[in-house]
C-alpha cells in the first residue's frame, strides 16, 4: 500500500529527485545502496526495487515515455545523508496530535531531567504521512545545517521517510489567526447564550 500512495503523489509532479545513497564494497568501489524518490518536501526509499533512472522511473509512477517529468538523478546532497543517519544527538520523539488548517500536526511529547526542550509543533501534509500508514515507525524531529528540522520516521533503525514540515507565512499565519479569533469569539457567544449570561442582561421584551 505505501508504494501505491507514493505514487499517487509523485505522478501528480512535473519534477522529481532520485537521490542515490552511496556505500564503498569490499574492493573500494562506489556502489548504490539505495534510492531515494523525493518531490522536495518528502523522500521515501525504493525498496526491494531495480535501481532507477530519470527515464525509467516513468513506469514506476505510472506516466507514458512521452509524459512530461523532470527527474534529476544524483548522489544524496549533505542533508538527505544526515536525515537518513542511524542516530543524531539533536533527535527529539514526536507524536501526531491533531488535524488543522489542512495539516497533520506533530508535537514533541518527551521531556527528562536530562533531556529538556520546548514543547513543539510542526505542521506537515497528511498525503505525507498516509504514504507510511500502513507501517510500524516512531517519529522524530531532526536538526539538520542549512535546512532546520525534518521529521523523520523510523522503523527501527530503518528510515521509512524524510518529510520537511510546512513553513506558514506571515500572511497565512495572520489569516489563521483571524480565524481562530472569529471561532473564539462565536463559541464564547454560545456558551454565553447557553449559560444564560446574555439572557440575564436582556429586558424581558427582547427575549
Amino acid at each position: 500500500m505505501k508504494k501505491e500512495k507514493m505514487y499517487a503523489i509523485f505522478k501528480k509532479k512535473s519534477h522529481l529527485n532520485l537521490y542515490n545513497k552511496l556505500y564503498e564494497d569490499d574492493n573500494g568501489d562506489t556502489q548504490t545502496a539505495l534510492q531515494y524518490l523525493s518531490d522536495g518536501r518528502a523522500c521515501y526509499p525504493l525498496e526491494n526495487l531495480p535501481l532507477f533512472d530519470g527515464e525509467t522511473i516513468k513506469g514506476l509512477l505510472g506516466l507514458k515515455p512521452n509524459d512530461i517529468l523532470e527527474c534529476g538523478v544524483c548522489d544524496a546532497p549533505e542533508w538527505i545523508g544526515a536525515a537518513l543517519a542511524d542516530y543524531d544527538d539533536t533527535d527529539i520523539p514526536i507524536t501526531r496530535t491533531a488535524d488543522m488548517f489542512g495539516y497533520t500536526v506533530l508535537e514533541t511529547y518527551h521531556n527528562s531531567e536530562d533531556d529538556n526542550f520546548p514543547e513543539v509543533c510542526y505542521f506537515v501534509s497528511p498525503d505525507l504521512i498516509s504514504v507510511i500508514s500502513d507501517e510500524d515507525y516512531s517519529l522524530y524531529s531532526r536538526e539538520l545545517d542549512g535546512i532546520g528540522c525534518a521529521v523523520i520516521a523510523k522503523a527501527g533503525l530503518i528510515t521509512k521517510a524524510v518529510i520537511l514540515p510546512y513553513v506558514f507565512s506571515a500572511h497565512e499565519c495572520n489569516r489563521y489567526l483571524k480565524t481562530v479569533d472569529n471561532v473564539y469569539g462565536k463559541l464564547k457567544g454560545l456558551n454565553d447564550i447557553y449559560n444564560g449570561t446574555v439572557f440575564d442582561k436582556l429586558p424581558d421584551n427582547e427575549l
